[in-house]
This record gives C-alpha cells, structure tokens and sequence, in this order.
C-alpha cells in the first residue's frame, strides 16, 4: 500500500493493518490505562457490532463524554466503525450546554463514566422514550467484555 492508498483505507482495515503490524505496542495511554493496537482492534469491533445490535443505524449521532481518556478515543473509532457519528461533549460543559448539544445532535446513544452519568441522567428524560431506552442498553454496552468499563 502507498501512503495515498493507505489514506483511503476503511477504518476496520486500517485498524486490522496496524494490529498486525504493531500489535503489542501502545496505540493510546493515559494516567489509568493504556490500549495496544492489537487490543484497540478487538475492542472497537466488539463495541461496534454492540452498537449495530443496539439498533445504532448508519448516520446517527453518538454523544461522547469521556474526557481525555483511552475510552474516548475507543468510543470514537468504534462509533465511527458501526458507520455513526461521533459527538465528543467537553466534561467541562454546563448542564445547559450538554443538554444542547444532545438536543442540536439528536444523539441516539451516550458514551460516558460513572462521574458524568450523574450530570446527564436528569437530562435524559426530557428526551423521547426510544432514545432514553438507546441510552439504557448503551449503558450496558460499555460493560461488554473488551467494552472499556471493566
């Protein structure tokens, strides 16, 4: 592959080459964990199919608040991989802000912690039942073995 092709590589292939290629090394760390290309690969695929089981379609919106963290940068590449989009949310946003920013995406699922659920559970409601009940299983999605909350 030439460094043109290569741009122009699906992201599921791009992943796979670098897993092959750089397995056992680190792909992204922070100060809790860290992630090797190899587990970066099996990770994202599983959370992505978890995804598409939770009924995530082509082009709808993933809210992401995880901060600056290994699980951020999964949830993104394996939204990205069920063929959605992500929408990072700042952990130093307002209420009011999250709340817009759910609004403006029409986020179907939320990635988020223990430390953020809090801030956005009272916001749930406002929103429609299918989508408060996306957002339940998604809450399970995270405890998927391989999902990044264990």
């Amino acid at each position: 592959m030439t460094a043109h092709t290569t741009a122009l590589c699906p992201l599921p292939d791009l992943l796979r080459e670098h897993a092959r290629r750089l397995g056992t090394k680190t792909a992204f760390q922070d100060d809790r964990s860290r992630v090797t290309y190899r587990e970066l690969e099996l990770r994202t695929g599983r959370l992505a199919g978890h995804l598409v089981s939770l009924g995530l379609r082509h082009g709808e919106r993933a809210a992401i608040l995880l901060g600056s963290r290994v699980e951020a940068v999964e949830s993104v590449l394996a939204v990205t991989r069920a063929g959605a989009v992500g929408v990072p949310m700042d952990s130093r946003s307002t209420t009011a802000e999250l709340a817009h920013l759910l609004d403006d995406s029409g986020a179907r699922v939320v990635f988020t912690d223990r430390s953020s659920l809090g801030r956005l559970l009272p916001l749930l409601p406002e929103r429609p039942p299918a989508e408060r009940g996306a957002r339940r299983g998604f809450r399970d999605a995270r405890r998927v073995p391989g999902g990044g909350d264990e």
